[in-house]
Formats: C-alpha cells, sequence, structure tokens
C-alpha cells in the first residue's frame, strides 16, 4: 500500500467539489491541475496513467507493509455451522466464496426457496462490505449543545483549531489508510476497464464500484461486439482469488434471454447518471424492464401496490427482486423507457400513469430522535397517550410545493407582488391513506396546520427524475444527451470537510439542511484577508444587513472594520470567517440559480416571444428585454414571478 503526492497537471484523479448549483460536494473523475501537490493513492496514479497515456509526476511517496496477524484472533462461525480461522484463511475471501455458492443454490432453486437465499447471500453481501471497508472508515458525530474547539489535521495544511458544535468520533476499527486504498484499488480496475473498452472501439454507458456496462457503437456488427467484450472480460480472469473460479468482471444474466438463458439478447439502456439507470429488451415497441435503478426513489412509500396496478402498463415479466425496485419504480422507468422509444420529448413526459401519483408525495420514517420528536409536541399535547407519536414510532414527512401559484399575491390593482410566504417544512402522523394523511400535516418549525393544496404530489416530486443533472461532468445538464465528457478543475483551494453522509438518512427525509454539513474551511484565513472578505459583503450588501447576519450592532461592525478586527479573538474571528463564506455562498448560489432561471425564460422567449412572455407576467415588456439581455438586474418581484410561471408549467 503506498499513498502518493503529486502535482496534478490535467491528470485524472477522484476530485471533490461543489460542481452543481446546490453546492453539495460531490466526487468526479475529472481531470485535476494544481500548484499545489496533492496525496493520493498509488493506484489513483496506476489509473491516471492508464487513462490519460503519461505518467503523473511524483514528489513523494510513502510505502505501508502489512505485519503478521494479530495473536488473539478467535475463530467465527457463519451460517450452518461454517467455522472460520482468520489465523490461518482469509475471512473476506470465505465470506465472499460462501454468498457465490448461496446465490448458486438459489438460481437453481424454487421460487419458495428463491427469498429465503436471496436474503442469505444479501446478509453475507452487506457483512462483508461493512467488515472489509466500513469499519475502517466508520466516522461518529456527537452534536454539543454549544461549540467547542477541534484539531483540524489535513494533508495539505499544518492542523489548526475550529470551533464547532459536531465533534467527530472515529469507530473503533477506524484505519483511513486501509479505506482509502480500498476505494483507490477499485477506481483502479474500473480505469482499466475503460482503457480496454476505448481500445477495442467500443463505447461504455456507465460504471460503478465494481461494474461497467459496455455499449456497442453505432454500425458494429453484433457478433463482432460480443466478441470484444469476451476478450474484456478475459482479461480479468487472472486475477481471480477465489476458488469458484471463473471471471470476476462478469457477464450480467440480463444480457441473456429470459426463454433461453444461454442466448444473448439485445440489452438497451436508459442512463441518467452511474446510479439512476434502467436495462431494458424492447420488444413489439414496448421495454421489457431487466434491471432498474431506485436511486432518488428509496425515500417515498410506495404510492400504490400489486393490487392496484398502473392501468396501461404490462405486468413485469421478471421478479421485482431480480429487477431490484418496487413495482410503481418498474413502472416510472417503463414510463420513461416508452418514451424514449415512441421518440417523445423528456421535457413533455409527464408521470400521470397512475390515479395515485396525484396524492401528495409521503415519506414514512421512525421518530428516533429527541430532535424529530419534539416536533410533535403539540399533537401530542391534547392526545392520551395511546394516540400520541411515541418514541421510534412512524411518522410522515411531506414536500412543500415549490414556486406555486399562491406564493405570489395580488396587489389589487391586477399586478403581482411579493408574497409574505415562508418555506413549510410539513409533517404528519402516520397514516396509511396518503389524502387523510395530507389533512393531518402540519409545519414542523411552527405548529401550524399545512393544507392539502400546499403539499407536492407524487407527480410534482417525480417530474424531473428522468432529467437529474450530473453536474460533476460536462453535458450532464437537465436537457443535455449523449455522451458526458470529463471537466478540467483547476484546484485554487482545499477545504477541510467532516463525515461527507451525516444524517443522510434524515435530510433525505426532510430535506437538505446546511446545519448538518461539517465544514472546517480551509487553512485557518489571515486577519486581514478576513477584514477585506467583510468589507466587501458590506460593500454589497450594506452594513445594517452584514451586522444582522453576524449579530453584532452597526456601530461595532464599523470600528472591526476601521481596525481590520485588530485585537479581535480567535473564536470571534473563526465565527466571522464561517459566516463571510455562508453569505459569499449563498450569494453565489443566488447569482447561478438567477443564470439557470434566465436560461429558461430566454427558451420561453424562442417559443412564445418577449411580448407574450412579458403579457403573462404582467410586466413591462422593455423592461423585461433589459433584463434578459443583461442590461438590468433581475429585480426580486420578477424572480419570483418567473419561478411561479415555471413551477406552474411544469
Amino acid at each position: 500500500m503506498a499513498l502518493v503526492q503529486v502535482e496534478p497537471d490535467e491528470d485524472i484523479f477522484p476530485v471533490r467539489a461543489p460542481y452543481g448549483l446546490d453546492g453539495d460536494g460531490t466526487i468526479g473523475a475529472n481531470h485535476l491541475s494544481s500548484k499545489r501537490e496533492l496525496w493520493f493513492t498509488l493506484a489513483d496514479c496506476l489509473a491516471s496513467q492508464q487513462l490519460t497515456g503519461k505518467p503523473v509526476t511524483i514528489r513523494r511517496a510513502i510505502i505501508f507493509s502489512p505485519k503478521n496477524a494479530q495473536p488473539d484472533l478467535k475463530e467465527i462461525r457463519i451460517g450452518d455451522g461454517i467455522i472460520i480461522n482468520p489465523q490461518k484463511i482469509d475471512l473476506y475471501k470465505s465470506l465472499i466464496e460462501l454468498r457465490q455458492e448461496i446465490k448458486r443454490q438459489r438460481d437453481n432453486s424454487t421460487d419458495l426457496e428463491y427469498d429465503k437465499l436471496d436474503i442469505a447471500q444479501n446478509t453475507i453481501k452487506i457483512a462483508t462490505n461493512a467488515t472489509s471497508f466500513g469499519i475502517f472508515a466508520e466516522i461518529n458525530v456527537n452534536d454539543r449543545p454549544e461549540d467547542e474547539f477541534v484539531r483540524v489535521t489535513g494533508a495539505c495544511d499544518p492542523s489548526f483549531l475550529h470551533s464547532t458544535n459536531k465533534v467527530e468520533q472515529p469507530g473503533r476499527f477506524f484505519h483511513p489508510l486501509l479505506a482509502a486504498t480500498i476505494t483507490g484499488a477499485a477506481r483502479l480496475m474500473l480505469a482499466i476497464a475503460e482503457k480496454l473498452v476505448t481500445e477495442a472501439g467500443l463505447e461504455w454507458a456507465f460504471c460503478d464500484t465494481d461494474s461497467i456496462a459496455i455499449a456497442k457503437p453505432e454500425g458494429m456488427p453484433v457478433e463482432v461486439f460480443y466478441e470484444k467484450v469476451d476478450q474484456i472480460v478475459g482479461w480479468f480472469k487472472e486475477l481471480n482469488p477465489y476458488d469458484f473460479g471463473g471471471d470476476i468482471l462478469k457477464i450480467e444474466d440480463v444480457n441473456y434471454g429470459l426463454k433461453n438463458p444461454t442466448i444473448r439478447k439485445p440489452l438497451f439502456v436508459w442512463a441518467v447518471s452511474a446510479k439512476r439507470y434502467v436495462l431494458l429488451n424492447v420488444k413489439n415497441g414496448d421495454p421489457l424492464i431487466r434491471k432498474a435503478s431506485a436511486h432518488g426513489l428509496g425515500h417515498l412509500r410506495a404510492p400504490y401496490t400489486a393490487g392496484n396496478p398502473a392501468p396501461g402498463i404490462p405486468t413485469p415479466q421478471v421478479k421485482l427482486s431480480k429487477i431490484g425496485v418496487q413495482l410503481w419504480q418498474h413502472d416510472l422507468w417503463w414510463t420513461i423507457a416508452k418514451a424514449a422509444i415512441d421518440g417523445k420529448s423528456d421535457h413533455d413526459l409527464k408521470f400521470d400513469f397512475h390515479p395515485a401519483l396525484a396524492q401528495p408525495a409521503i415519506t414514512q420514517y421512525a421518530a428516533t430522535t429527541p430532535k424529530n420528536l419534539k416536533w410533535f409536541d403539540n399533537y401530542n399535547s391534547d392526545r392520551s397517550y395511546w394516540d400520541q407519536v411515541k418514541p421510534f414510532g412512524f411518522v410522515c414527512a411531506f414536500y412543500a410545493r415549490k414556486f406555486a401559484e399562491e406564493d405570489v399575491a395580488s396587489t389589487g390593482d391586477g399586478k403581482k407582488a411579493e408574497s409574505k410566504s415562508v418555506a413549510i417544512r410539513p409533517v404528519g402522523p402516520f397514516e396509511k391513506d396518503p389524502r387523510r394523511a395530507a389533512k393531518m400535516a402540519f409545519d414542523r418549525i411552527t405548529g401550524l396546520a399545512v393544507l392539502p393544496k400546499q403539499l407536492m404530489t407524487y407527480q410534482a416530486a417525480l417530474a424531473q427524475y428522468h432529467l437529474h443533472p450530473e453536474d460533476k461532468f460536462l453535458n450532464g445538464d437537465y436537457f443535455d444527451r449523449g455522451t458526458t465528457l470529463r471537466r478540467h478543475v483547476f484546484a485554487k483551494e482545499i477545504r477541510y470537510i467532516g463525515k461527507e453522509s451525516n444524517k443522510w438518512e434524515e435530510m433525505q427525509n426532510f430535506g437538505f439542511d446546511p446545519e448538518e454539513e461539517i465544514h472546517y474551511g480551509a487553512k485557518p484565513p489571515t486577519r486581514k484577508s478576513i477584514s477585506y472578505a467583510l468589507a466587501k459583503i458590506v460593500g454589497a450588501q450594506g452594513l445594517r444587513a452584514t451586522a444582522t447576519e453576524i449579530g453584532i450592532s452597526r456601530t461595532k461592525l464599523t470600528k472591526l472594520l476601521e481596525n481590520e478586527l485588530v485585537g479581535c479573538p480567535a473564536a470571534f474571528l473563526q465565527r466571522i470567517s464561517r459566516i463571510a463564506v455562508a453569505i459569499n455562498s449563498r450569494k453565489n448560489r443566488e447569482n447561478e440559480q438567477d443564470a439557470e432561471l434566465m436560461g429558461l425564460v430566454k427558451a420561453e422567449i424562442r417559443k412564445i416571444g418577449i411580448s407574450e412572455l412579458a403579457r403573462r407576467l404582467q410586466v413591462d415588456p422593455a423592461n423585461l428585454a433589459k433584463i434578459v439581455a443583461g442590461n438590468r438586474a433581475l429585480p426580486r418581484l420578477l424572480r419570483d414571478l418567473l419561478r411561479a410561471y415555471f413551477g406552474a408549467k411544469s
């Protein structure tokens, strides 16, 4: 195992950055250039050389070697009497071989035994993944009632103190070296596969963790394509360390026919990203779903079941457990694929294939924290114990409509004015019937009742599911089609973050909460740089607004700026720095969102004309033209009108 300090120059490395408008960080294998030396695994360096054809410039390397096994390791028993002695046998190799045997039994079993064996193999899969990687990357976040100083240690800067109310505690087996080298090795395997695919003159649709979807170029005979794929698969055969032998880059069963599993059938893919895709055959002009992703759907409660199927959508010809989705998710992908086969526009696709999709979208979750349970204090106050929401009891979460017409009020003279409405965060007690559940919804912050018409339906929640942008690559925006391309990232600054998936399940249910993200910032900023940034913010938004956000008086803020923050304690400087970063991030996000909104405006103008759009918005066409041309700033009122307009259209 080795960690390598490199000087990136358009090399391909995994780069975490806030690629999208939402500002949340994600990792993309992109071209990276940096004037600073950065640390990666040796496997990542080898992967980059495979993909770019040029060696990486290395400044320093640290090599780690394993020692003898711990003498106190004990035997463990798995399954029906299977005993593994970790002093003599590789635990992970044994688990993977056991899982492979159970999968073989499952595939040759009757329907009655299939589900039982499938649960068993999946249990071993989870245990193997958790012990071979998860425990080495385990970080537990503890919330503190008040901020306290923690020491932040990074690879590229000296350690520094940071004030935060979220303290990270490594797990018992936390070992970042092992965790990093494991993921680096996986990326190397994918890089080798990608290189073999491109050298063979083939294409690929997506790849993720341990798989790659190889695509046939247009005009290539099918027989030639299959032969080239088999050669790529065969390259990896010698790397198989397991007793069951065979290929470790396995051709999945979905490539073969349902009636004759020995004959390959044309398999098509509709892919939004590496985790959001559907694989299908085409039969009589209709999609036959073979495998699909539930990514981005798992938090929603099923709006209907097999007892009330969607009219007009054929019954799945493959077990849903093999496809990997629920019935309504299958039907969603069937609708997306059918529209693509029929040549319909993605923009015009409506998810109204079942009446239940017109109901409010619901997420079912358990009140597992005091914070979650406290939201129901008012609800519980006038109810008997048996009717109250109790700890770990199920409750419902809903989604507020965005840019609804109700968000824009009338001034009484025919014009529209800004509404005083605020964002709502609806929750409610558990109820199976979505319509009854919606009638009991309330805002978890204010406790006030929420009207059903204020809740987002399944149709609205799914409206852009198939258009979800893949921001980390080029040509991956909402209406882009074709091959995505790697970005070229220039590293200007390194920011240190904490656990990347902190409370991800809670945020999936209740929406993104920036307060749950753990940001330590860059290396400690200087007093002068903080003062300069603060002065720029005051110039942009005014003294009063800035003083209010910081929580000090305008007089004190003026004196601090005059003295360039001289004499301020370290904790105060860190607090000011965090606030300045948050304000700048918000302003940048607002600018990006305005740019996206103006893109929609220009597309609408090309479609209906600027005069007609101005008439619908009840604004002056001349002023609208100046704003579209960039000669005038976008006013807040017009911003809200445009959001309402495009929200209503979607």
